[in-house]
């Protein structure tokens, strides 16, 4: 079976993460686009929290799960290093 999703879709599925990540991050941004995000902090707390939240929903998403990695699989492994990695790539600054 095919699934057919339009990039519209797609990049309404990426905006509510961000906008998730911003959220539990106690964070407003204007836009993910000017860069001004990249300077933006967040507490061990929040970011474990924000990663286990992608997780569920990559879990219960098919149409996250198609617009972050492409991928028809579903496994437990797969989903937790695929939320690990985007907030290692996309996450906001680490407090330490």
């Amino acid at each position: 079976m095919t699934y057919l999703y339009k990039k519209k879709d797609m990049d309404e599925q990426i905006q509510r993460v961000l906008d998730k990540m911003a959220e539990i991050a106690g964070l407003k941004v204007e836009s993910w686009t000017d860069g001004s995000h990249l300077s933006m902090i967040w507490t061990k707390e929040q970011q474990d929290s924000f990663t286990e939240w992608l997780y569920d929903e990559l879990m219960s998403n098919r149409g996250l799960r198609h617009a972050m990695m492409n991928s028809r699989i579903c496994t437990k492994q797969l989903m937790r290093k695929a939320s690990e990695e985007f907030v290692a790539f996309h996450g906001f600054t680490l407090i330490t």
